[in-house]
């Protein structure tokens, strides 16, 4: 849960909760079965306006295991696992929890949460969908990230998932566009609000002209669709401006900051950047871009 100071709502946060999940593989592709359970917490990554101020327009929440796999390490074979398993759905559900319980215990926090594709079939939120349509502060206050590490199983209701979710308020990224199993069809089907663009693209950038060519076609295709354009994987200044150079003004990547437990107090700026349609699109900088 969230700790206050006695700053008010105003003051940095650290998410010092963590919760015993259930984390076994079977080795047949079967159910989770229940075992002596991993520690889980999330830790936050902000994604920041690459503009002088480094506005941030919101953090994303990522899951950690401290107790295996310490806080800096990403726990991509367990998140593997759980997908494998058929357990996405429940462990999903279990993010979203926490990330709402932190927006609820902080008022100004701005917080995204990742979604596995196969999570997205609406039967399984309707739930949590209706609590967001009861309490519109909360939804516009959420960014859901779907990752398409595992495909989809049904795009249509994928899709009217996520119309589910944009009718309350909140907004709709589609993650690491340019891999795993994203594509233009899927963006144009789900309609999101942020296209998050895969942090190989950018490193290949500045590694070759064809990869500097393909990241600046890459972030045209994600710009062309609409929404916010957010470039993943920054971890230079050369890279940081190889994205900038290419259109995106929004970047995410330890050059901007690393995932870390505490969660910086927001400023006016981040406010501006979150409120503000023309300073998101670039003030003019750029073809301004919906904000569905």
């Amino acid at each position: 849960m969230a700790r206050h100071s006695d700053d008010g709502p105003w003051a940095d946060r650290e998410d010092t909760g963590t919760e015993r999940v259930a984390l076994a593989d079977r080795g047949d592709g079967g159910a989770m079965l229940a075992c002596p359970s991993a520690s889980m917490a999330l830790v936050w990554q902000p994604v920041r306006d690459v503009r002088p101020g480094g506005a941030i327009l919101y953090h994303e929440g990522l899951v950690r295991f401290p107790e295996t796999d310490g806080w800096d390490a990403a726990p991509h074979a367990t998140l593997a696992m759980i997908e494998r398993c058929g357990g996405s759905l429940s462990f999903d559900r279990l993010i979203v929890r926490r990330v709402i319980e932190a927006l609820r215990s902080d008022p100004v926090a701005v917080l995204g949460v990742n979604l596995s594709a196969a999570s997205t079939d609406p039967d399984g939120w309707s739930d949590v969908v209706a609590m967001l349509r009861s309490d519109r502060a909360i939804a516009r206050r959420l960014i859901v990230e779907i990752t398409e590490t595992a495909p989809f199983a049904d795009i249509d209701r994928a899709a009217s998932f996520c119309a589910q979710l944009q009718a309350c308020g909140v907004r709709v990224a589609l993650d690491d566009f340019g891999a795993g199993h994203s594509s233009v069809a899927t963006a144009l089907a789900l309609q999101p609000a942020i296209i998050k663009i895969d942090g190989a693209f950018v490193q290949q950038a500045g590694a070759s002209a064809t990869g500097a060519a393909l990241f600046r076609h890459l972030v045209g295709i994600a710009r062309s669709i609409g929404g916010l354009t957010i470039v993943e994987g920054v971890e230079t200044r050369e890279q940081a401006d190889i994205a900038q150079d290419a259109g995106s003004l929004w970047q995410q990547g330890y050059f901007h900051g690393r995932p870390m437990r505490l969660r910086p107090a927001r400023t006016q700026a981040d406010f501006i950047a979150w409120s503000d349609p023309a300073h998101r699109a670039g003030a003019g900088l750029f073809t301004p871009i919906s904000w569905r």
